[in-house]
């Protein structure tokens, strides 16, 4: 069952940091894949477009693994002849490792472990995979999983605003466990972004059954639509080709916005999903009332700002003030030095005012007493 399509999913060669596939079609091309560890995925992005335009190698994705955040380049090149591929995997390294000589390449053992890895751990002759609707089955005698394959839509998603890292922080709120996988190629003569999700469940534990529909309507947006791959088409996943043929040209695309710049600073977004996430681990009770309030076990109101906005907070004082405990959160640390300092507001009897760090060694169990 593994061996459906055009390459045999077991038949490759692993030497040194180079796993190779050779095409089982007339022109008998070679491909092979490399994978690397980085950090910082915006500033990798805009080194390996410039090479992906040169012609280094055939596409690239990247690999963000949904649990842990572990991030991994797979760069696929594609060849007549084996000696054509290590000439520019040799350029291709050099380059990445001139530029960034904290990329670490994977070899043999590790090499294989994370290119198999949303698949198995280790593939042997137990391995079966199986068409389910809507689903791969993947069982060996020891364990079975199910992979679910889900299309992003960012085109059209009118606040894209670091959307990738948004939806990420809300699958794992979720609890749900998988890959999100972002395929770069040249199309049109451009650099193109493919972006997908594989969400991977173990059969011996309940489904969430409205993933979809819980994403799409936290979003308020289509973002996810789940799609179907035929076993013909299973090398796809393992080679992190593209799931569909939509692609988003990233000349209309910022990765940046997408996958966030490394700040700091949370957007609300970001923030809600990590304390909403707290209040349900801890079991309490909670309503949001809008994305800057929350009410906190009915007596408990909870404001979150990223910058001072003294007109929405007089409004809101103005309102609330009398019947309830506020809790005023600035995520902004210089905004919040600066909150400090108008004694009308920090004098003020039943209200707390929090930054970040004050608010990361709150107490939330206090909020049920």
């Amino acid at each position: 069952m593994a061996k459906k399509g055009k390459f045999k999913l077991l038949s490759y060669l692993i030497e040194d940091s180079l796993i190779y596939y050779k095409s089982l079609n007339k022109s008998e091309m070679l491909f092979a894949f490399c994978i690397f560890k980085v950090s910082n995925t915006n500033q990798i992005i805009l080194i390996l477009n410039k090479f992906l335009k040169k012609g280094f190698f055939y596409y690239y994705s990247i690999q963000i693994n949904i649990a842990n955040r572990d991030i991994e380049v797979i760069l696929c090149f594609r060849a007549n002849e084996k000696n054509q591929i290590i000439e520019l995997f040799g350029l291709a390294s050099h380059k990445l490792i001139e530029y960034d000589n904290s990329i670490q390449i994977l070899k043999k053992r590790n090499l294989e472990g994370k290119f198999i890895n949303i698949f198995v751990k280790n593939f042997d002759s137990s391995i079966r995979i199986y068409k389910k609707p809507e689903s791969i089955l993947i069982k060996n005698h020891s364990y079975e999983k199910i992979l679910e394959f889900y299309e992003i839509k960012i085109k059209g998603y009118e606040s894209q605003n670091q959307i990738l890292v948004h939806l990420m922080n809300f699958i794992k709120n979720l609890n749900q466990k998988g890959y999100l996988i972002l395929n770069f190629k040249i199309i049109d003569n451009q650099p193109a972004l493919n972006t997908y999700f594989i969400r991977i469940r173990e059969t011996a534990f309940v489904n969430h059954v409205n993933f979809e529909e819980d994403v799409n309507n936290f979003f308020n947006f289509n973002l996810l639509n789940k799609s179907e791959i035929n076993l013909a088409k299973i090398y796809r996943i393992l080679w992190r080709l593209n799931l569909t043929e939509e692609f988003s040209p990233l000349n209309k695309v910022d990765t940046t916005l997408i996958l966030g710049n490394n700040s700091k600073i949370y957007t609300i977004l970001e923030f809600n999903l990590k304390f909403e996430g707290l209040l349900k681990s801890n079991q309490i009770e909670y309503q949001r009332l809008n994305q800057n309030l929350l009410f906190i076990e009915q007596k408990i109101l909870f404001i979150t700002l990223i910058k001072l906005n003294f007109k929405l907070i007089l409004k809101i004082f103005k309102r609330f003030f009398s019947k309830y405990l506020i809790y005023l959160l600035i995520l902004d640390e210089i905004e919040y030095q600066k909150l400090l300092k108008v004694d009308k507001v920090r004098l003020l009897k039943d209200i707390v005012i929090l930054n970040y760090k004050e608010f990361k060694n709150l107490n939330l169990k206090k909020f049920k007493n």
